[in-house]
C-alpha cells in the first residue's frame, strides 16, 4: 500500500531536495518501484523475452523498517502491530510466491489477501492508476537511464 502514501511523483525534485519528507519519499520509491517493474515488463514483451517481471508487497509486517519513525509512530505500532501487522515470514509469502508460481504472468503485483492486503495469505491484487500511467513508466525509465549512466539491453 506504501506505493499510494503521498506519492505522486515530483518531476522537478526526483532526489527529494529541501523540505525532505520521509512518508512522501517512501511512497514516491514504491509507486516508482511499481513504474520500472511495469516498464520493464513491457520492454521485455515487445522482446518477446521468456524472462518476466512481477511485483509484491508484503503488507503489514513487523519488522524493524520503523525502528527510525517518530516516537509517536512507534507508540502507535506497538499500540495496533498486533492486530493490523502479520510476522515477517508471512509478510515474505507474496514475493516468494511472485517468484515460485508457475501461474504468474508478467506485469502482476502480489500481496497480503485480507484486511487491506495488510495480512494474509498472498494474492493477485491491484496497483494504484498512478502506478499504470505508461507515459510516467517510460519517462521514469529515460531519467534515470540519463542520470546514472546506466541502460539496460533489453
Amino acid at each position: 500500500m506504501g506505493h499510494r502514501i503521498r506519492a505522486g511523483i515530483n518531476f522537478d525534485d526526483l532526489r527529494a531536495g529541501p523540505g525532505y519528507d520521509r512518508a512522501a519519499a517512501y511512497g514516491r520509491s514504491k509507486l516508482a518501484n511499481l513504474l520500472f517493474t511495469y516498464q520493464l515488463q513491457r520492454l521485455l514483451a515487445d522482446k518477446a523475452a521468456r524472462t518476466i517481471a512481477v511485483a509484491a508487497h508484503p503488507g503489514g509486517s513487523r519488522t524493524e523498517l520503523g525502528r527510525n519513525a517518530p516516537t509517536w509512530v512507534r507508540v502507535g505500532m506497538t499500540v495496533v502491530g498486533p492486530l493490523m501487522f502479520q510476522s515477517a515470514a508471512m509478510g515474505a509469502l507474496p514475493a516468494l510466491r511472485a517468484a515460485t508460481d508457475p501461474q504468474v504472468r508478467g506485469g502482476q503485483y502480489y500481496g497480503p489477501s485480507h484486511l487491506a492486503e495488510q495480512r494474509g495469505y498472498p494474492r493477485l491484487v491491484q496497483s494504484s492508476a498512478a502506478s499504470h500511467d505508461e507515459e510516467l513508466q517510460t519517462w521514469l525509465w529515460a531519467v534515470s537511464e540519463q542520470s546514472t549512466g546506466v541502460t539496460y539491453p533489453v
